[in-house]
């Protein structure tokens, strides 16, 4: 006959695991076989965190996932408030050729946590957590950046002008 079993291996820290595996015929004969079984769960989630994350403005965070076929991935993301997460919300990421994206949007600054969790379908893994330090947008004063941009027009020209008034003298 043959047998199935399962396991959740991402309950198990990364290493080796022993497996026994006990076996009784139907006249009462036992037989137990042993085999290592090689865990890797830590390392499989890459993510880095997104720096200048700006509020009213969407955000894609992206993740490398070495697991093949997950049932579903998704981004957990809590504000900190005072060291304490709270708000906290799960959203799903969706696929892309080799990689994982999840759009966030913040309405609020502030530092934000997260991590990458992947529903193997027999368990979880999940990502170390990151912060995100969200700031409210600077808005751009357009009197100012023309006023700039004319006033770096005239400088090369001066320049130009002096260049030329040096070289009638010498």
């Amino acid at each position: 006959e043959n047998v199935d079993f399962s396991w959740d291996s991402t309950k198990y820290e990364d290493g080796e695991c022993l497996m026994e595996i006990e076996c009784i015929d139907r006249w009462g004969g036992v037989s137990t076989l042993y085999r290592n079984l090689d865990v890797k769960n830590q390392g499989l989630i890459y993510s880095v965190a997104p720096s200048n994350v700006n509020t009213g403005v969407v955000t894609k965070v992206n993740a490398i996932i070495d697991y093949e076929d997950p049932e579903s991935v998704s981004m957990i993301i809590a504000k900190t408030a005072e060291g304490v997460l709270a708000d906290g919300q799960k959203i799903p990421m969706y696929k892309e050729g080799n990689y994982y994206y999840g759009d966030l949007f913040f309405e609020n600054e502030g530092f934000y946590v997260y991590s990458i969790e992947v529903d193997t379908g027999h368990g979880k893994l999940s990502s170390y957590e990151q912060t995100i330090m969200v700031s409210s947008q600077q808005e751009i004063v357009k009197g100012a950046e023309e006023n700039m941009l004319s006033g770096l027009g005239l400088l090369p020209i001066l320049f130009m002008i002096c260049f030329i008034a040096l070289r009638r003298r010498g």
